[in-house]
């Protein structure tokens, strides 16, 4: 029977091997949306997602009034951004209508399969000298997709490792799995989390994965997902103690960040400029996405990403920037307020006297990856995407994770 907990991740590798993951998590959520939602329950949505549903709303006017006269190509790639923030409440609404108990162990099981295939690869990456390796999937191979739009091209020719630039010469960065290598970093640490879910932090278990974690992470070479991933540790070893103990380490890290933000500061200064070149040229698409959105339309944006002068399309490497450029004022607004609201429930969930394991584990990473939306994006990599989006149905679930 098919199952979100059971087949989603297992087969994902055959599925990118083939070519086939430009459409093969729509292919799963929309049979399972089908088999388990009716006109009664999808009227009944967790609070979570109603700003999403908002924000897609936005979007989709936004893509079918606005985008008049923008390239084709950057048209279908908007669409199909879109349908992932689609697939995204589709995904939560299964999980949270969903009559079956989760099945932990199918899930755990495929999550470590895709683990250990960014683990193997991380490691061919830190320890051997390789340059950029990519080659067509099978897809690739039958059909000539050379000519046809970006966002097919990344999804049908795979990449295992990519060309970068770092601590001041070319090397190369983890990318398997994903379309670019910080999406294989951000996978990995929500793919960490459904393995050690129930895991006590002390564990052995917890240990060993979070060591892997760590590498898969570092040789992506993302500085961000390396804070955030040790941010995330962070939250999970100190959500075991007494809530008292808890109150005085927020205050304690509080005031450190204060003492230390000066050198903190410098720190960070010295880091970004170990890739300068790729860090100016995202502030610059940064600005450029900024007045673009402000002189056309601020109020409901453009609903496309146009490439202009960069390589990358204006609105990329940032989800709230790409959402202001896309939908304005008004679909900025319902994102910001959904990153509120995940804040709000991660403050509840953490100081509870009572933890709930799965429950604050859960939060914690959403809460992790939605301030990665502060520098990337959450819906140009399809894993990454269905990720993220199904971490969030299993916290709004109400059913048991067994």
């Amino acid at each position: 029977m098919l199952r979100l907990d059971r087949i989603l991740f297992k087969y994902y590798p055959i599925a990118w091997i083939a070519g086939l993951s430009l459409f093969y998590f729509h292919i799963i959520v929309i049979l399972q949306s089908i088999k388990t939602l009716n006109r009664k329950n999808i009227k009944i949505v967790p609070t979570e997602i109603v700003p999403i549903i908002l924000y897609i709303s936005i979007y989709l006017f936004s893509l079918a009034f606005n985008s008049y006269g923008s390239p084709l190509d950057r048209i279908i790639a908007s669409a199909y951004n879109l349908s992932f923030w689609v697939l995204g409440v589709l995904t939560v609404l299964v999980l949270y209508h969903n009559r079956e108990e989760i099945d932990y162990n199918s899930l755990k099981r495929g999550a470590e399969l895709l683990l250990i295939i960014i683990f193997i690869s991380a490691l061919l990456c830190l320890t051997g000298s390789y340059n950029e390796i990519k080659f067509d999937s099978l897809l690739a191979k039958a059909i000539n997709v050379n000519s046809m739009p970006q966002l097919i091209v990344d999804s049908t020719v795979l990449k295992v490792f990519t060309s970068d630039w770092f601590d001041g010469g070319s090397s190369v960065r983890n990318a398997i799995l994903s379309p670019y290598a910080t999406a294989t970093a951000a996978v990995s640490i929500m793919l960490f989390t459904i393995i050690t879910l129930k895991s006590n932090v002390k564990s052995l278990e917890f240990t060993i994965w979070a060591l892997i974690t760590l590498i898969c992470v570092i040789s992506t070479f993302s500085r961000l997902l390396v804070a955030l991933y040790l941010l995330h540790l962070l939250v999970l070893y100190s959500s075991e103690l007494k809530r008292s103990l808890k109150i005085y380490l927020i205050m304690i890290f509080a005031t450190l960040c204060i003492l230390t933000f000066p050198m903190l500061l410098k720190a960070w200064s010295e880091i970004n400029n170990l890739r300068s070149g790729s860090s100016a040229i995202r502030f610059l698409a940064y600005e450029a996405t900024y007045e673009k959105a402000m002189a056309e339309n601020p109020i409901f944006g453009l609903g496309v990403k146009d490439r202009g002068v960069f390589f990358i399309p204006l609105g990329s490497h940032s989800t709230f920037l790409g959402a202001f450029l896309k939908t304005g004022i008004f679909g900025l607004l319902f994102l910001i307020t959904y990153s509120v609201l995940i804040i709000f429930r991660f403050s509840l969930e953490f100081l509870r006297t009572e933890v709930n394991r799965c429950k604050v584990r859960l939060i914690s990473i959403l809460m992790v990856m939605t301030t990665f939306w502060i520098f990337e994006d959450i819906d140009a990599a399809q894993l990454l995407s269905v990720c993220y989006f199904f971490m969030l149905g299993l916290y709004t679930t109400k059913r048991e994770i067994q």
